[in-house]
C-alpha cells in the first residue's frame, strides 16, 4: 500500500502558517492539535477550517489541549501518530505557545518515523533527532512554494491556464497603448467609460454609427490616436467635441477598450512592476464545461496568501459588484484571501463606500489608481496604518 502524507499541525496563534504549510505540503490528511482557547466560536481553529480547502479539512475532531502542558500536547501527537504506523507523518510547528512546541518536540524525539518542521517567514525548517540524548539539528530550510496553479487547484477551481496571462510578455500587444494610458489615467477612465455608456445604450441589430459627445483635449486625443493605431474600433474618427465609430450589433463592447480589458491589463502590469507578489495573473477563467464558470480579473499571490480584484471600467456602481468578489474570496481561502474592487468611476457615492465596508472589500477608485502599487503592498502586508492612509483594508487571519 502506498504511503500517505499525514500532517499533524499545532495551532495556538494565527492560523496562517498552518494553512500555508498544508497548501505547500499537500498532505493526504490533516489533524489539528489546538490550544483550548483557539477552539472558541470565531477563534483561530474555526478560521483555519474556513481557510483550508475542502479536500484537506480534518475528518476527525481536533485534539484540544492545555497550551501550558507539555504532556497533553505530547500525548495528543502520539495518539494521532499511532493511527498511521505505516504512513509518512509530518508534525508542523507554527505559532502555538512554546510549551506546546516543546511537547511536540519531546514526542518527535522518541518517534523516528515522524518528520518535524517549523513554519517561518523564510520557509519550512526541517528538524531531526538522530539519538534520544541529542538536541534537534537543522537539516535544511525549504522555501514554501505555493504557485497560483496549485492554489486554485487546492480550492477546486479548474482554471484554463492557457487563457490566463501570467507574465509581462503577454502584454506586448498592449504596451504602447498602456504607456499612453499611464500618462493620463484620469482621462482614460473618463473617456472610455463615456464611450462604453454610448455603446451600451445604442439599440441596433446591424451596423451602426456610434456618436459620443466629448470635449477632446490633448490627453483624450493621444488615447484615441492610440486606439486608431491598434485598430480596436472600426472607422474611429473625432474632432474637438465629438467621437464617432462603427460597430456591428454592439460588437464594440467586446473590444479591448470598451469591454474594460484595458483596465485589467493596466492593473496586471502595475502589479507585476510593483514587485510585491510572488506571481500574478490576469484573465483567470475556469474551463467552459463547468456548471458555474467562475472568473477573476486579477490575482496576486505571496507565500500562500492571495489578493483578488474585480476591475470595473464603467461608471455604474452596484452592491452586487462587491458581493460577487466577496463570494469569490470566500471560495478561495476565506480570510487567506483579500478581495478588491478597482473602479474607474469618477464620483463614488456614500452607498458605494458603505458597501465596501459591509462586505470587507478594499475599494480603489479612479483617483487612487496612480498609487495602485502602494495599495497592493498595503493589502498584501496587511498593515492598516500604511500609506495611502485613506484606503481601508480588512484583517486576514
Amino acid at each position: 500500500m502506498e504511503k500517505k502524507t499525514i500532517m499533524i499541525s499545532l495551532l495556538g496563534g494565527r492560523p496562517v502558517p498552518n494553512v500555508q504549510a498544508a497548501l505547500h505540503l499537500r498532505p493526504s490528511q490533516v489533524y489539528f492539535v489546538a490550544s483550548r482557547d483557539s477552539v472558541q466560536t470565531g477563534g483561530n481553529y474555526q478560521k483555519a477550517l474556513q481557510a483550508l480547502p475542502d479536500s484537506m479539512k480534518p475528518e476527525q475532531p481536533l485534539r484540544a489541549v492545555d497550551p501550558y502542558s507539555m504532556r497533553e500536547t505530547q500525548d495528543a501527537c502520539a495518539a494521532l501518530a499511532d493511527q498511521h504506523p505505516d504512513d509518512d507523518i509530518v508534525l508542523v510547528l507554527a505559532s502555538e505557545p512554546k510549551m506546546m512546541s516543546l511537547g511536540a518536540c519531546e514526542f518527535a524525539r522518541h518517534a523516528p518515523h515522524v518528520r518535524l518542521c517549523n513554519v517561518t517567514r523564510d520557509g519550512l525548517i526541517w528538524l531531526s533527532f538522530k539519538q534520544r540524548e541529542q538536541t534537534e539539528q537543522t537539516e535544511q530550510t525549504e522555501q514554501m512554494k505555493i504557485g497560483l496553479q496549485d492554489y486554485f487547484a487546492a480550492y477546486g477551481w479548474k482554471v484554463d491556464w492557457n487563457l490566463a496571462r501570467t507574465k509581462e510578455d503577454d502584454l506586448k500587444p498592449y504596451h504602447d497603448f498602456l504607456n499612453v494610458v499611464q500618462q493620463d489615467l484620469q482621462t482614460a477612465c473618463n473617456l472610455f467609460a463615456q464611450m462604453r455608456t454610448v455603446a451600451q445604450q445604442t439599440n441596433d441589430n446591424g451596423m451602426a454609427r456610434r456618436k459620443c459627445d466629448y470635449s477632446v483635449g490633448d490627453g483624450a486625443r493621444a488615447l484615441l490616436e492610440a486606439v486608431q493605431r491598434a485598430g480596436w474600433l472600426s472607422n474611429l474618427q473625432f474632432n474637438q467635441s465629438r467621437i464617432w465609430w462603427d460597430a456591428p450589433a454592439r460588437d464594440d463592447l467586446n473590444s479591448f477598450v470598451l469591454s474594460g480589458d484595458w483596465l485589467e491589463a493596466w492593473v496586471f502590469r502595475a502589479a507585476l512592476r510593483a514587485g510585491v507578489f510572488d506571481a500574478c495573473a490576469w484573465n483567470i477563467k475556469e474551463t467552459q464545461n463547468q456548471k458555474d464558470t467562475r472568473q477573476l480579473d486579477f490575482v496576486g499571490i505571496r507565500r500562500g496568501e492571495i489578493v483578488i480584484a474585480s476591475c470595473k471600467a464603467g461608471n455604474k456602481q452596484d452592491r452586487t459588484f462587491f458581493e460577487e468578489i466577496r463570494s469569490r474570496a470566500d471560495q478561495l481561502g476565506h480570510a487567506m484571501c483579500s478581495p478588491m474592487l478597482i473602479s474607474a468611476a469618477g464620483d463614488v457615492s456614500a452607498d458605494t463606500q458603505r458597501w465596501g465596508r459591509e462586505t470587507e472589500v478594499v475599494l480603489v477608485t479612479r483617483k487612487d489608481l496612480p498609487r495602485i502599487s502602494d495599495i497592493f503592498k498595503k493589502v498584501i502586508d496587511g498593515k492598516a496604518d500604511a500609506d495611502p492612509q485613506h484606503i481601508s483594508i480588512y484583517p486576514r487571519m
